[in-house]
């Protein structure tokens, strides 16, 4: 996949929580924006992130995640209305599970097997949980 596409090595954000790093990611701002994890803060800011963008160009979106606890709804709702699609939880396992969720070998299995089926541009975001 990564020959076909745009594919990114190195991306990187500066962030002390995986949720605030992954807002930076997507929108291009400070993570910690208005003071806090935006998802939860301030679900009703507007911002243009590059699933939106995506999206508007024809791309299907998608946001694969073994399990991220208490922020999941929130994270959807807010993700939702800036551009994903599709949300890829509850990851099948074949391996032992790696602490809240699925191991990072089921959950890349999982979202290559769905995204091998597109037959239009995607874009995915891939959350493991051993070096989310």
């Amino acid at each position: 996949m990564a020959k076909e596409g745009i594919f990114f090595k190195n991306y990187y954000s500066v962030s002390n929580q995986t949720i605030r790093a992954e807002f930076s990611i997507l929108a291009s701002y400070n993570p910690d924006v208005l003071g806090g994890p935006v998802y939860v803060n301030n679900p009703d800011l507007s911002v243009l992130t590059l699933p939106g963008l995506l999206k508007k160009k024809g791309y299907t979106t998608h946001w694969f995640e073994a399990d991220c606890g208490s922020f999941a709804q929130r994270k959807m709702n807010f993700l939702r209305s800036r551009g994903i699609d599709k949300f890829h939880t509850g990851i099948p396992t074949k391996h032992p599970p790696l602490g809240l969720g699925a191991a990072d070998e089921d959950t890349f299995d999982y979202a290559l097997g769905l995204l091998s089926q597109e037959k239009k541009p995607f874009f995915a975001e891939i959350m493991t949980l051993s070096n989310h």
